[in-house]
């Protein structure tokens, strides 16, 4: 049961830092704009499905709005002909963080020694000019 809980909340974080730099790149995106019904209602609107694994039974749909007033994430569920809002989350605040895990969860390396592994790399590059 440990094992699928870590599968879930790692395929939900790829989800979340994909979304999250579709919402940063959406000026300058690379991937072709994405509207529901083509409706002027439907800008700021950016959603991704996700079918159920065996043995699960429902797929999900995860759905971002990305306004002038804010950021949310909502998740809905499919299973058994219904479809039910599973969760809603305000990502304003989320999306500030460098990098976020839960204790003793960090990821390695961590930003600061990508940052740091990196000025050194630019700089052993610029002093072999």
């Amino acid at each position: 049961m440990e094992n699928r809980s870590s599968l879930v909340i790692a395929f939900l974080t790829g989800v979340i830092v994909t979304l999250g730099v579709a919402l940063l790149n959406q000026n300058t995106s690379y991937l072709p704009a994405a509207y529901a019904d083509g409706g002027s209602g439907a800008q700021g609107i950016f959603m991704v499905t996700n079918n159920g694994t065996s043995g699960q039974g429902k797929d999900t749909l995860f759905m971002v709005e990305s306004t002038e007033s804010g950021k949310r994430l909502a998740i809905y569920e499919y299973a058994g002909g219904r479809l039910e809002l599973g969760a809603v989350r305000n990502i304003d605040y989320d999306l500030r963080f460098e990098s976020w895990s839960k204790k003793g969860n960090e990821q390695k390396p961590s930003i600061q020694e990508q940052k740091r592994a990196t000025e050194k790399n630019d700089d052993d590059k610029k002093s072999k000019r």
